[in-house]
């Protein structure tokens, strides 16, 4: 029998019959742990010690969390310890055949930087899990990457609860290509005063694919700054929700956050709900929030077709480029040049080379 519970709780519910206060779903009785194929960087270490999960608060919620815990998974730790600040990322790659999840801790100690960049492929027909803490020490840096080029047929949950110590900063990048049911949910509790948080997400979705995606930043450190910022394309009967908080705590004098979702509307029969939300109990804060919804523009048309360019292939490219964008901005040149083989629709994943396989 499997488990149905509530996931993506908007912090602050509204209106019952807008449908994007949570979302309902069913995740199977049992699943089996799925062994990732890592290339560990140069001075990240493994660890058998991890956090104490419970005290996180995670993006798809407490029912979800309870979920993780009744597996008896145990989570894999990976660290960086203090002052240790070499770039060379952790790659890992998630691939599965049956329902299985991956539970994960990404630790850095005082003055560190931590970088780990994840692929998840496969799980046909299958529910795929990946379960994440993050503890940024003060002065540490997290950086993760997340590409998602799952299975058309793939259910998967994303669950991301974080941590920031003084000073500390937490980047996530996120991309999810392919995969029937996506779900993602971040929640970073930024405690240190100047702690830093961004997420840059991009997102294609096609057929009768559901996205699903709740960010929330606890900003309770003063002079705190984050930054939440989505951009994708819809197709066919895709369907969309994004949910995007910055929580101004009382305390956290002087902070800055902002949300923003960019959609690009491929067809008239695709659904997007986007919720920017700003919650606020400090007065000297500065927050920013907006989403910008469309098609593609008469003058953009005008522009490929001058160049002989048809309205099908334009599409395609500004889809595309949505990902590309955010493939783009990724620091690392060896990890930019992945990603960017691997998000375009259309590439042969058995053609490409990966470091997780040996290859450069």
């Amino acid at each position: 029998m499997n488990s149905a519970i509530k996931i993506n709780n908007l912090p602050v519910p509204t209106w019952r019959w807008l449908k994007v206060n949570d979302k309902k779903v069913e995740l199977p009785e049992t699943v089996k742990a799925v062994e990732p194929k890592m290339t560990l960087g140069k001075t990240s270490e493994l660890r058998e010690s991890g956090l104490s999960r419970a005290d996180y608060e995670t993006g798809l919620g407490a029912e979800f969390d309870e979920y993780i815990k009744n597996t008896g998974l145990k989570a894999g730790v990976i660290a960086k310890k203090a002052g240790d600040t070499n770039p060379e990322y952790t790659w890992i790659k998630y691939n599965a055949e049956e329902d299985g999840a991956a539970v994960l801790d990404l630790v850095a100690e005082e003055g560190s930087v931590l970088n780990v960049f994840i692929y998840y492929s496969g799980f046909e027909g299958a529910n795929g899990i990946s379960d994440i803490r993050i503890d940024a020490a003060e002065n540490a840096e997290v950086n993760l990457i997340e590409v998602f080029r799952l299975d058309k047929t793939a259910v998967f949950y994303d669950n991301i609860g974080a941590k920031l110590g003084k000073k500390a900063s937490f980047n996530l990048s996120q991309i999810v290509v392919s995969g029937d049911n996506m779900n993602l949910g971040v929640v970073t509790d930024m405690i240190g005063d100047k702690s830093l948080h961004n997420i840059d997400f991009g997102y294609l979705r096609a057929g009768e694919s559901d996205l699903d995606v709740n960010y929330v930043a606890r900003q309770r450190g003063k002079l705190t700054e984050s930054h939440m910022m989505a951009g994708g394309a819809l197709r066919e009967s895709a369907k969309k929700t994004f949910r995007g908080t910055i929580d101004f705590i009382r305390g956290c004098a002087d902070s800055k956050g902002e949300v923003r979702d960019n959609v690009l509307l491929l067809s008239p029969d695709v659904v997007n709900r986007t919720v920017p939300l700003i919650l606020c109990a400090e007065e000297n804060v500065e927050g920013e929030h907006g989403a910008s919804i469309g098609k593609v523009s008469d003058e953009e048309l005008f522009y490929f077709e001058s160049r002989g360019i048809p309205e099908n292939v334009a599409s395609e490219l500004l889809a595309a480029s949505k990902l590309e964008a955010v493939a783009g901005r990724i620091k690392d040149s060896r990890v930019r040049e992945y990603v960017l083989s691997r998000v375009c629709r259309k590439c042969d994943e058995e053609d490409r080379k990966c470091i997780l396989d040996g290859n450069e």
